[in-house]
Parts: C-alpha cells; structure tokens; sequence
C-alpha cells in the first residue's frame, strides 16, 4: 500500500511514518511537507492508495487541499489529521469527501493505523465496485450492440408471459419496434392456430437440456394504418428456457420467467413448400405417367389377346380344316389317280408347318399355360423352345415361387422374361444365360445374366429411330406397374445382367 503523509512538523511526520510502518511493514510512506507538493505527486499520476493530510499547512490549509484532491477522476481516499479543538475543522472535512479524521491527541498514533488500515479497505471495496461497474456497462454496451444488430428476435418474458424485454430484429421482420411489445402478452404476436401449441411449451418452464429447442412458429406482423405488412407472418424457429432462483433448492426455485430467440425461418419455409409442390407436382406427372404406361401395356396385352385368339379359333380352324379337306381328297385320289397323291404331300407338309406357326405364334402372344399351370412352368416351356429353336443354353433355377399369385405380376413377370430373352437372342450372340427366380421374405426377384456381347447403356439411353431402348423400356413399364424395381447392368463385351423386383 501506498500512503502520501502531509506534514510540515519534522516530529509529528517521523512518529506517524513509524506508527504506520510498525503496524504493517508492506505499507509505503512517502512524506511530503506542503499542500503544493501533494498537489504535484497527485498530478503526476502516482497512485496512492491513502492521503493523510494535515490540516494546519504552509500557505493553504488542509481543507484547501482537499477539495482539490476530490476533483481527480478516482481520487485516493483522505484522512483529516487535526490539532485538538479543531472539531469543526474534522466536520468541514468530513462534508468535503474525507474519509474520517485523526486528532493529535495522546493516543492518536494508536488509532491513526487503524484509521488508515479501514480507509485503504473501504476505498479498494469502492474502486473494485467502480471497476465492475464500468466492466458491467461495458459489457452492457457490448451486448446491447450484439442484441440490436442481431437478425434474430431476443426476448424475455415475465411469470405472466408478458414481454419485458424485446431486442434484435423485430422491427423489419415483424413491423413492430420494442416498445410496442413490452408489457404484452406474447401469445398477442402468435399466429392464432399456433397459439394453443406456443402456450402449451411456454406452461412447460423448462430449462437446461429440457429447455424448448427448434419450435415452429408464425408470428403475425403488424399492421400499419390498416394495411398489412409485406407478409401476414413470419415463420420462426424458437429456442427458450424458463429462469428460476438457483441460490434455493430446486424444490423451492422460483420461476422468474422465460428468455428465448427467435430466428426467421420465413424463406426457409417459402423453399420447402416450393420443394413440396414441386415433388408433389412431379409425383402427379410419374402417376399420371404410370396410368398411360398401365393403360398403354393393358390396350398391347388386349391387342395380343384378340390376335391370339384369332390365330388360334379362326385361322387355326381354317388351316385344320384344308388339311383334312387334303386328307380326304388323298383318299379319293389314291382310288382314281394315285399318281397324283405324291403331289399332295409337299402342299400337307407346308400346311402342318403353318398349324405350328400359328400355334408358336398364339403362345407368344398370350401363354394359356400360365393361367392354367402358373409361371415357373410357362417359364420353363418358353426356355425350352428358345433352345429348341437356337443354339443359346439357359439355366433356370427358382425357388419358393407359389402356383398362383396377382395375375397381373405373373404375366408382367413373363413377359419381362420373355423380352430380355428375345433381346439376347437378337443382339447378345450370347451362348449361355442364367435365370433365377427366387421368393424371399416378401419380395419376388427375377434375374437375367448372360454372357454376350453387352452394350453401351449411355448410347441406349438415347432416342434412336432403330428399335433400340424400346424393350429396355417396356420391361422398365411393367415392373413399375407392378409397384416394382427394374436395374440392368451391361458392359461392352462382358454381358449383361437384369434384375427386377416386386412386392409381393
């Protein structure tokens, strides 16, 4: 500690240096005779941490001094040394700022430490307080900065749920300034359908990592001489705590209020909603899409039906009926002219052959077989005559597969079969194919593996006027329209591989 001693008598200024260093030797004594020298330390800036001023001075007395000691900025504490009967004096002291006063009676150099010890105590209490004070409006101002310029709304409501403290946006995002919020209930700017939704969470108080985190809300904008904002709400996202007492236990806590932050989600919002009509747009495009694609596979199914069924009930009919129309005008000639029955053959021959056409032909276009015996069986009587009629091996297992299922699958199963197996026979130059039909769980998958030729899957992504992607195509129809998954995978001579599956 720092004491400036004034005093002009050389004895009273040895003893009070001793009685001060002998009570605390840290204590440092720098004695000055003079109010003017005093004067001159102060206005150099050296701190002291105590003035012992004399009051009976050359030139200007004590009272003198200190009155202009008291107008520094953070002057040091003052303590009064006066003769005895100078009470007046001490009192006039007293009103200009001193801290106490000391007379020089018998005892006074007891008493003089004890003074100085309690002066220099309640001084450092002052300028601690003054240091925190000017922290805490410092830090004030700071945060009073951060608040206001914040795009966020930063609020505290009271017990009640009024406002008692609104800062940060809230002007250009809502039209409102502060003031015209505090002392409101907060639920007056909540959009009226989240108001049931805002109490509830407001009534919940809770704090810590219970506290409200992420609520949805819209707060209604202000309207201006009758007219409305630019928007009717903004939509915002909030974050909030309830505020207890944590100086009491938690069952006695008192519940101070709330404070939270609201920021704007109003864009955010805006884009998410775009999103969803946008998806919800496009979700319509696919389904109306798919209905074509239904109707355009069912109206190809009705087409194949009927030539079916014309190639098998009339022109089948006509064929069988030239033939046995041949048989028996063989028989007649064998009786009248049996040189002529050699001539009949090769005309028999071309006729059974045409029966057989049609026959594979109606087959092709709608297999009766699957609706009698199911699709493995169907499956593997088309395998059959695929390697009857070419030189390509298939090797068909399946598993699990039931008799009977949605006929529907079953035929958009086949006819997905059929085709890729008609593309590999057209393009692959395969010599070998895999087929695997397996049930598992819920699901029914159909693999297709050979090893051909393959092809470029970037090029037959592409309009082209040749038939090209067109089977990809309708392979890929019939196994959406059956709520399925369709993927290929090719390579340029590595073969190909595809795989469909559906729910069953």
């Amino acid at each position: 500690m720092n004491i400036l001693l004034v005093e002009d008598n050389a004895d009273h200024r040895e003893l009070m240096s001793l009685a001060l260093t002998g009570h605390d030797p840290a204590w440092q004594v720098e004695v000055v005779v003079s109010g003017e020298e005093a004067l001159s330390r102060l206005a150099e800036g050296i701190a002291y941490d105590l003035v012992l001023l004399d009051y009976r001075l050359p030139k200007r007395d004590g009272l003198e001094v200190l009155e202009e000691i008291k107008q520094g900025v953070v002057p040091p504490p003052v303590v009064m040394i006066t003769g005895e009967g100078d009470e007046e004096v001490a009192v006039e002291a007293l009103k200009g700022g001193a801290y106490d006063y000391v007379v020089k009676t018998g005892e006074y150099l007891q008493r003089l430490p004890v003074v100085a010890h309690r002066a220099m105590e309640a001084h450092h209490l002052v300028v601690e307080r003054r240091r925190a004070e000017q922290a805490l409006r410092e830090s004030e101002k700071k945060y009073s900065a951060l608040v206001e310029n914040s795009p966020d709304i930063i609020y505290v409501l009271n017990p009640e749920g009024n406002f008692s403290f609104v800062g940060g946006d809230v002007k250009s995002l809502l039209g409102f300034i502060s003031t015209d919020l505090i002392g409101k209930h907060f639920t007056s700017i909540i959009w009226p359908e989240d108001v049931e939704k805002a109490q509830w969470h407001f009534n919940e108080r809770r704090t810590g990592e219970r506290g409200t985190k992420r609520l949805e809300l819209r707060l209604a904008t202000k309207q201006r001489n009758g007219k409305p904002f630019d928007i009717r709400y903004r939509a915002i996202e909030v974050n909030a705590f309830g505020m207890y007492d944590k100086s009491v236990s938690a069952k006695d806590k008192k519940f101070f209020g709330t404070y939270g932050v609201a920021r704007d989600i109003t864009d955010r919002k805006q884009a998410e909603e775009a999103l969803r009509l946008s998806n919800e747009e496009l979700l319509n495009e696919h389904n109306q899409r798919k209905l074509l694609s239904k109707r355009r596979i069912e109206l190809l199914e009705k087409d194949r039906h009927e030539i079916a069924m014309e190639l098998h009930d009339h022109i089948g009919q006509i064929l069988t009926s030239l033939k046995m129309n041949l048989e028996l005008l063989n028989d007649e000639l064998k009786t009248t002219n049996p040189d002529l029955v050699y001539k009949t053959k090769p005309i028999e021959q071309r006729i059974v052959e045409t029966l057989k056409e049609v026959k594979n032909v109606s087959h092709g276009l709608r297999p009766s077989i699957l609706d009698a015996l199911g699709l493995v069986p169907s499956l593997r009587e088309l395998f059959n005559d695929i390697q009857r009629d070419t030189d390509i091996k298939i090797k068909f297992f399946s598993r699990n597969i039931p008799k009977k299922f949605a006929p529907e699958k079953a035929l958009a199963i086949y006819r997905i079969a059929q085709e890729a197996l008609t593309n590999v026979v057209k393009h692959a130059l395969s010599k070998e194919v895999f087929v695997n039909l397996i049930k598992k769980d819920k699901k029914l998958s159909l693999s297709v593996e050979d090893d051909g030729v393959g092809f470029d899957q970037e090029k037959a992504r592409k309009p082209s006027k040749r038939k090209g992607p067109f089977g990809l195509l309708i392979m890929r129809e019939r196994a959406i329209q059956i709520d399925g998954e369709f993927s290929i995978e090719s390579q340029i001579g590595k073969g190909t591989h595809l795989l469909v599956e559906i729910p069953l």
